[in-house]
């Protein structure tokens, strides 16, 4: 029957408990997987690029690699502030790689649109401002606020963020509720 121990259902019991230990190495990991994820992806598109312009194309390809350990932090932080909420779930039993991963994507979705639509738009602009921007000629600022396209275009980067963090969150349950290896004689 799905959902018992050890059996793989969405609201799997794990049969183990696990350490602060191992916690902190599957935050550790899923920060890398996160970072790895990310980079990969802006490292593909940067070699894509640099068919076009091969000059242009190194430089970015050396910011995208410097900027490594930054997004390991962004990760590791954001896997921090996740702990509260994956140590209630640990808590309530629900201890499954789906679980996990639903919970990073949906954290993720949430923190990454509100940090692009500037709180969900619900911080006044400053009195006489009267920023406005644009992307691929359509605008996605106007007097300070987001046009329905901005709010496309922050769920769209917010989902494409979310989709990695789904994935961090699998890894992580998969590494902190994976039984010990045993050591090689």
């Amino acid at each position: 029957m799905r959902g018992e121990a050890g059996r793989g259902g969405w609201g799997q019991r794990a049969r183990r408990n696990i350490t602060p230990a191992q916690a902190v190495i599957a935050m550790a990991v899923g920060a890398g997987w996160g970072a790895g994820l990310i980079h990969g992806g802006l490292i593909v598109v940067v070699l894509f690029l640099m068919v076009s312009d091969p000059v242009l194309g190194i430089i970015n390809l050396l910011l995208v690699t410097a900027s490594i350990p930054l997004s390991l932090a962004v990760w590791g932080v954001g896997l921090v502030l996740a702990t509260p909420g994956w140590f209630l779930l640990h808590r309530l039993g629900v201890r499954s790689r789906f679980v996990a991963a639903v919970y990073g994507a949906t954290l993720a979705f949430a923190a990454v649109l509100g940090v692009l639509t500037g709180g969900f738009d619900l911080i006044p602009p400053e009195p006489g401002s009267s920023y406005s921007a644009s992307a691929y000629g359509i605008p996605t600022v106007i007097d300070d606020r987001l046009t329905p396209y901005g709010w496309f275009d922050a769920a769209r980067t917010s989902s494409v963020i979310a989709l990695v963090a789904a994935i961090v969150g699998w890894v992580v349950a998969h590494v902190a509720y994976s039984p010990p290896k045993e050591p090689a004689a």
